[in-house]
């Protein structure tokens, strides 16, 4: 999709707001409630919203289960999608950049983001953008554990992605996710495994989990974890030269799957690869099935952010016309034509 074809979308989009009559200031102005817009959108994207408790989804043409029902209701705002960055994102073309705005300048970060921002709005969750201070003895990656750790306490679950990091489907409720994976309440954290690589396997060989998408459940085992995690590096007496992880990659993510996988591996569920990292052409075979983790390809995280919303905002509007089809479809059972017999 190019950028004037996906502008296009977007003034579609608010155009069939304001045709649902829901005014256009609703949308501009700031001092709107965030429930008000977050109804908004449901309302305009529920027509093709998947149910939480379907038996299977279909992906081009391939059905995957959901599994367990552990999730049987919506979460609505006790989830929260939570982006953390230690980039303002306030520049030109940026997400909170005050000046006008323009798609086809748009960076893939602001993308990504604004990608977590409207899957929450859809499905009624809550959205926090945390934008953090650097440590002075420490990776900028590391901020995101402090980050998460103070923000649980408000929330059920908090999902946590890289800017990189998007969702595909966005008609799919994350509680079916939850399902599919088999998040129980004895979990505290979900993420996915890296790709089989040498370089991301830890010391003894095992292959690491990814730290750019997590999902955190909020139990007083998650926050012990958190706390463990984010003080590892300057804990040598329980975690052994944890500290070279303050700033060379794989940093937390190394720190994570050296030391806490080993001392909370019950109350951790990782996902392959395949359904939560990587994309569909990723060299080493991980499609991002269900999120998609453009760790190797940031440049291509833009035109998914498009294709997400296109694909989802074209199957609306079939529906949207399938509905209204007995006043716009006219059956024409004749090639002749007709005389007006009204005057």
């Amino acid at each position: 999709m190019k950028s004037w074809q996906f502008t296009a979308l977007l003034a579609l989009v608010i155009y069939t707001l304001v045709l649902r009559g829901i005014p256009i200031e609703h949308l501009r102005y700031s001092n709107t409630p965030a429930s008000e817009t977050s109804d908004t959108m449901r309302a305009f994207w529920q027509p093709i919203l998947h149910p939480l408790l379907s038996e299977k989804f279909d992906i081009n043409g391939k059905s995957y289960n959901r599994g367990s029902s552990l999730w049987t209701q919506p979460t609505g705002r006790r989830l929260c999608i939570l982006d953390v960055d230690t980039r303002p994102l306030n520049d030109s073309n940026q997400l909170w950049s005050s000046g006008n705005f323009s798609w086809a300048g748009m960076p893939s970060a602001s993308s990504g983001t604004l990608n977590h921002l409207l899957y929450a709005s859809i499905h009624g969750y809550d959205y926090k953008f945390v934008h953090t201070q650097e440590f002075h003895d420490r990776s900028a990656y590391w901020t995101k554990i402090r980050a998460v750790a103070n923000i649980l306490h408000g929330y059920a679950v908090v999902v946590v992605l890289d800017s990189d990091a998007i969702f595909p489907h966005l008609q799919l409720p994350f509680e079916w996710l939850l399902n599919r994976w088999n998040f129980t309440e004895h979990r505290s954290i979900l993420q996915a495994t890296d790709p089989s690589w040498k370089e991301l396997t830890n010391s003894y060989g095992r292959v690491n989990g990814n730290a750019g998408f997590l999902v955190i459940q909020n139990n007083p085992r998650s926050h012990e974890i958190l706390r463990q995690w984010h003080g590892c590096p300057d804990d040598e007496t329980h975690y052994p030269n944890c500290s070279r992880f303050r700033s060379d990659w794989p940093a937390e993510q190394g720190a994570f799957g050296e030391y806490l996988w080993y001392k909370y591996s019950d109350y951790v569920n990782q996902v392959a690869c395949d359904e939560a990292l990587g994309w569909d052409g990723f060299k080493n075979g991980c499609k991002g099935i269900f999120v998609r983790h453009y760790t190797m390809g940031k440049h291509l995280v833009k035109g998914a952010v498009e294709h997400s919303l296109g694909q989802s905002f074209m199957a609306a509007l079939q529906i949207f016309a399938l509905a209204r089809g007995h006043d716009i479809r006219i059956e024409s059972s004749s090639n002749s034509i007709v005389l007006d017999t009204t005057r």
